[in-house]
Order: C-alpha cells, then structure tokens, then sequence
C-alpha cells in the first residue's frame, strides 16, 4: 500500500511522523512525505495513493475521482469537512478522523477565554498598559465569582465534557456548590443520584442551581 501525507510540511520542526514512518515500514507500507499546497498538486504528485493523510488540505472530488487506487482518507484531527465527504462515498473511499486530538488544548483554551470574559482580563491590561487606575469602566461584565455562575455549551461532544469538567474543578476551591454543567448533563447526573431531575433538585441547596 502507498500511502501519502499531503501536507506533511504543516508540522515541521514540531512533529517528524516517526511514529508513522515506523509503522507503516513494519506494516509492509510505502510512506511518503509530502508538501502539496492544493489538491491539484495531490492529483500530480500521489497519482498512486492507496491513502492519503491531511492536517488541513482541503481534499475535493475532482482530486478523489482522479486517484484510481484511492481506498482511505485520514484527517489529521476532529473534524473531517476538509474532504469531500459524498464524492469519497460515491467512490467508496473510507473516510476516518482523531476524535480525541487536542481535546485537552482546546478545552483548556476555552476555559482561558471564559475567564479572561468573566474577569475582564483584556479591559484591565489595557487600563494597566496605560497607567490606568481609576474608576471601572461602564460596559464591562459585571463580575462574580465562579460559584454564582451557570456556563452552558452548544454540543455537548468531548471538548465541551472536557470543558465543563476543568470548570467544575475550578470551583471546587469555593465553599459553594457551583453548577456549570449543560442541562443534558445535570440530567444525566441527577438520574444517576437519584433517578430523576426533581429529587436531584430536593437534595441541592444553592442557590445557583438552574431550573
């Protein structure tokens, strides 16, 4: 099997593929490193490809439908819109992702950015950058303290569980229960304790607690 990794060059001087390159040497596999900038030069350069692995080039049918040997694509990552998911169905080509890659950078940058909103972070080095000191500003949040404060996530995949996790441990320094969970997981929770959302609510004292 010839297998291509488009865009290889995306990771240079961070990761160099040793893992793979071992691998697929033991496996019987030819490897090759690539640094194709479009998928017309994916066309061009891995006309042989068996499988063809991508961080972030956009794969599309024009290119799928050109490679005769074509039998799996791999994203390097979650998400797998870089590659055109009917054109590799129509043609039978699998298509796989990494659903668990950088779920800890993510959720921790997330949590990063809800604190820098929540404590005005970006206003105050700005006044700090400027020798300001004086009276607070109108138009920035109000601030609390995390144990006063719901936090609510669309989705609710492996970064926003992540999420939710690092804040609950956030808020495990204060005296006070704090709920940060989605409405799906409180539920999901509250059967666990007590088989339903009502008696989870009997048993919780704060007054944060969301409908």
């Amino acid at each position: 099997m010839k297998i291509y990794h488009v865009d290889s060059h995306r990771y240079a001087g961070r990761y160099d593929l040793s893992i793979e390159k071992e691998a697929f040497a033991k496996a019987g596999h030819d490897f090759f490193l690539m640094d194709c900038k479009t998928d017309e030069e994916v066309k061009a350069r891995c006309a042989d490809a068996d499988a063809l692995l991508a961080g972030g080039l956009k794969i599309g049918a024009d290119c799928i439908n050109a490679l005769p040997n074509l039998k799996l694509m791999v994203r390097y990552g979650v998400g797998f819109d870089v590659f055109d998911y009917d054109a590799a169905t129509a043609k039978g080509v699998k298509i796989c992702n990494i659903p668990h890659y950088c779920v800890p950078e993510v959720a921790t940058h997330v949590v990063g950015l809800i604190l820098a909103c929540t404590r005005n972070i970006f206003a105050y080095t700005l006044n700090t950058r400027a020798n300001d000191y004086g009276v607070v500003k109108p138009g920035l949040l109000e601030m609390r303290r995390n144990s006063s404060q719901t936090v609510g996530t669309v989705g609710f995949g492996n970064i926003a569980r992540t999420v939710c996790q690092y804040l609950k441990d956030l808020s495990s320094i204060s005296s006070r229960t704090t709920h940060i969970l989605t409405y799906r997981f409180l539920k999901k929770r509250a059967r666990k304790k007590s088989g339903s959302m009502s008696s989870s609510k009997s048993r919780t004292s704060s007054p944060s607690t969301p409908p």
